[in-house]
């Protein structure tokens, strides 16, 4: 703004036509760059860092350098010959970005709008989870995107998580329908009505119904068999981002609350505003950048900040020191819920029993913890504790070993939520509220590591990685005393039926009508759904199919087995 000016105003009348026509180029390609490419790299927090990593063909790096090109070859030729031509593109185009800012600002303020009245009418509500010491409670916890295969690992480093966690069952050998929020919850919520593929062929209903039908539906039966219930921070409630919980307002006995960020000490957070600053700023020049610029300056959710640094020292040792005062303000917004929840649970004695339906993302908003507490820090070096414990082990002697920022600070973050998870386990067991209570700890799907499970190179993005398709799935029964490994096969679609069981006799989807069973879980083959069409933002009120499928059919006698695993290649 200031520096290009002078400097154009100090060049001769040559340097300044070299100047104008770089500017066009530099300005049009920005424009095109903008609209045109990087813009589906999915869904990202309030400080611009990305919930995946960049994904770039070598097609539409190809295709991206082919239309720079031409663009500035166009411009040239005009420039030398119809120059007239050039001052009315540029008019056009400052007129069409001011247009799309302000039809941008004014959408924004209108979600804004909604948002605040949602967090007027459930946001200031005393958040309480009440648990009967007298009736049978039944807590689900979905903690979204908890990694599956990370839990042996983490009892071992975590020994004492086995007395914590002793009468849960880890079924070692559970599937997901889906690797995105969008697309595998229904079923966790919902049971198997809810698959990606039995949605679609639902023609009844629009996705929009359908999603808060699964939502509802352990709520509405356990609330029709007299139980109290309790739900926080559904999932996509309503296809917001900020759960709409004014689905839950027709259901008798039911209380819901937004959780998520209210119980924050903003008091560590005094560079969140600083840091995001310098993310808009970075990001707008990210966006107008060719695509094969956009890992360099976005470095993995960073935007190259100069307090903000993660390298590795070798294959099991790294360092971070300095990352945004140690605080992640968005990861911190659901690790507090965790770590809050002895202080929220009161002990009733209504007779009736609790329901308490849960979502958590600690596992899911990932940031650098400091080992071994595994806590956030105002600064965190790991060089030490990675020296000696770089290598994790599970009982069985397998070996974990990561290889980059995206497989470290996701176990982190699973061994933080695990931990404090068996902190709240301690406090029920102090409250006689553990022998009562079954809780059922599970994730909606996995997440691309980058075959850290697998040698095979079959599966090679966030499609065919196993390890997107592998949930979290803990069982804690009524009266159970050990922490057990079940190999059986399970699905997270196993959720209502766990749930209900031997409390509510033949459940009864309210919505279809239909009895709810595992009994599709019992065929040869399992169709798994994947997409990159994962934003809420992509389909209208009245659409009534996921779009963009890619279908993957599973053997399913073990999912470990990379064979089992066979992609169809059609989108439906």
């Amino acid at each position: 703004m200031i520096w290009i000016n002078i400097f154009y105003r100090l060049s001769s009348s040559a340097a300044k036509r070299i100047f104008s026509l770089c500017g066009i180029i530099i300005s049009v390609s920005a424009v095109t760059n903008y609209m045109f490419f990087g813009n589906n790299y999915g869904n990202m927090s309030s400080l611009l860092v990305y919930d995946n990593i960049l994904m770039k063909t070598k097609t539409d790096l190809l295709l991206n350098a082919v239309i720079l090109i031409a663009i500035a070859l166009i411009i040239y030729l005009i420039w030398n010959y119809k120059i007239a031509i050039i001052q009315s593109v540029s008019i056009a185009l400052c007129g069409a970005v001011v247009i799309t800012s302000c039809a941008n600002v004014f959408s924004v303020n209108k979600d804004i709008s909604k948002l605040k009245t949602s967090l007027e009418t459930y946001g200031n509500k005393e958040i309480s989870l009440p648990l009967d010491k007298n009736g049978k409670n039944v807590v689900v916890i979905m903690m979204d995107r908890a990694i599956g295969e990370f839990f042996p690992f983490i009892i071992e480093e975590k020994p004492e998580l086995k007395e914590q966690l002793a009468g849960f069952t880890f079924y070692s050998n559970t599937i997901s329908y889906g690797n995105c929020t969008i697309i595998a919850a229904p079923a966790l919520f919902g049971g198997y009505e809810y698959t990606p593929e039995e949605f679609n062929k639902n023609d009844s209903y629009s996705v929009v119904e359908k999603h808060n039908q699964a939502l509802k539906l352990m709520p509405s039966v356990f609330a029709q068999n007299g139980y109290d219930v309790t739900i926080c921070d559904p999932p996509l409630a309503n296809y917001c981002w900020t759960p709409d919980l004014s689905i839950f307002d027709d259901i008798p006995n039911a209380k819901s609350h937004l959780v998520k960020g209210k119980l924050m000490d903003l008091n560590n957070l005094s560079n969140t505003e600083e840091l995001r600053n310098h993310n808009f700023f970075a990001y707008s020049i990210f966006r107008s950048s060719p695509l094969f610029l956009h890992n360099a300056l976005y470095r993995e959710g960073t935007y190259n900040h100069s307090s903000k640094g993660f390298h590795f020292l070798g294959d099991d040792m790294y360092v971070a020191e300095g990352t945004i005062d140690g605080v992640d303000p968005i990861f911190m917004s659901s690790y507090t819920v965790l770590k809050s929840l002895p202080d929220i649970t009161k002990s009733i004695d209504s007779g009736n029993g609790s329901f308490i339906l849960m979502e958590n993302d600690t596992t899911h908003d990932i940031t650098m913890l400091q080992e071994p507490e595994y806590e956030p820090s105002h600064s965190i070096d790991n060089r030490e504790y990675e020296a000696e414990h770089g290598v994790r082990h599970s009982a069985d002697g397998r070996e974990l070993v990561f290889h980059n920022k995206t497989q470290i600070i996701h176990y982190q973050c699973n061994v933080a939520a695990m931990m404090k998870l068996g902190t709240w386990m301690d406090y029920l067991r102090e409250n006689n509220l553990y022998d009562n209570t079954r809780i059922i700890i599970v994730s909606d799907h996995g997440y691309n590591l980058q075959n850290l499970f697998s040698d095979s190179n079959r599966y090679d993005n966030d499609k065919f990685d196993v390890s997107s398709y592998k949930p979290l799935l803990l069982v804690k029964d009524f009266d159970s005393r050990e922490l057990k490994i079940d190999n059986t096969f399970m699905t997270n679609a196993d959720t209502p039926s766990i749930a209900f069981k031997e409390l509510i006799e033949n459940p009864v989807n309210p919505f279809t009508h239909q009895s709810i069973t595992d009994d599709a879980k019992t065929i040869e083959k399992i169709r798994i759904a994947s997409t990159g069409n994962y934003l809420i933002s992509n389909y209208t009120r009245d659409e009534k199919k996921f779009k963009d499928l890619d279908w993957i059919l599973l053997d399913r006698t073990d999912s470990s087995d990379i064979g089992s695993w066979q992609l169809i290649s059609n989108k439906k």
